[in-house]
């Protein structure tokens, strides 16, 4: 167990610095309590359901904010985890996805 609480920490760590290196400034990350997941709130201008299509085509997956929600609210968000053991192959597609733009 205590590797794996290590092997988590690590690569949650990893996940925020491409995302500090990769997405916009105006960018921000919480990690939420409970769970292996971060969320990141983009600029309100990006359409997460519209950027989800997009990146499923590279084979991409994250959860567009809007899906934790019955209200038409956090269209700009997105969860993401960190917990799968072959993620270190995600933290090179943040790349393209941080820089994919789409508009509401």
């Amino acid at each position: 167990m205590r590797n794996l609480r290590k092997m988590l920490h690590t690569q949650c760590l990893r996940y925020q610095q491409a995302i500090a290196d990769y997405f916009p400034e105006d960018t921000c990350v919480t990690r939420p309590q409970g769970g292996y997941v971060l969320w990141l709130e983009l600029n309100e201008n990006v359409n997460t359901i519209e950027l989800y299509e997009q990146a499923l085509r590279r084979k991409i997956s994250f959860a567009p904010g809007r899906i934790f929600t019955l209200q038409d609210r956090y269209n700009n968000c997105m969860r993401i985890s960190y917990s799968n053991p072959g993620a270190k192959r995600w933290t090179t597609d943040l790349k393209p996805l941080a820089n994919w733009r789409t508009s509401c």
